[in-house]
């Protein structure tokens, strides 16, 4: 029989002096229990942020270095999407990228809304983004929330979309240039 989650976050090494410590604590995380939607939600907004804060704190330390932090942090979101985007394995459509790019988690931390699904356009609208969010609380200004959302972050859905029969756009100014939304477009590649 498998352990719980709760079995194996216990040590089989556990220190005696620290045994009711431990086991108080691992009852308080509460490990075998449902997730409710709202926590989950927090959850993975959180993490996203994480991920924009990495990005931003790079960024940060390749500019005082003197270096094209624009542009070398650009390519690397683009190569991360890029990376991402080809696991997606056989994309067809823009219907085909939307359903691969989107899940439970994203549409939850983004507040995404659905408009579009179907072979030649796929379209939803953030409503939030935990990265502009991060951004903003690590102290960066209006004009550099603009950019890391616009000319680096943005790089990574490029990237993503990249080795696809298929074009991704922001339809509008994003959340992050001070838009009231994000409306993600994927339309069919021209030929």
């Amino acid at each position: 029989m498998e352990k719980t989650n709760r079995e194996k976050a216990v040590s089989g090494q556990i220190n005696p002096d620290d045994k009711k410590e431990i086991n108080d604590y691992l009852d308080g995380l509460k490990l075998d229990e449902a997730v409710p939607v709202k926590d989950f939600k927090a959850i993975v907004k959180k993490l996203v942020g994480s991920r924009g804060l990495f990005v931003y704190f790079v960024w940060k330390v390749l500019k005082e270095k003197g270096l094209d932090a624009d542009k070398l942090v650009q390519e690397a979101c683009f190569r991360w999407g890029e990376f991402n985007g080809k696991k997606m394995g056989d994309i067809r459509t823009p219907k085909d990228f939307m359903k691969k790019l989107s899940s439970k988690g994203g549409t939850l931390a983004w507040d995404q809304e659905y408009k579009i699904l179907n072979d030649k356009v796929a379209s939803k609208e953030f409503y939030s983004c935990p990265h502009v969010e991060a951004f903003k609380q690590a102290g960066a200004t209006e004009e550099e929330v603009a950019m890391l959302c616009k000319e680096l972050m943005c790089y990574g859905d490029y990237g993503t979309a990249s080795p696809h029969p298929i074009k991704l756009e922001w339809a509008e100014p994003t959340i992050g240039e001070g838009g009231k939304r994000c409306v993600m477009m994927i339309t069919c590649e021209e030929k």
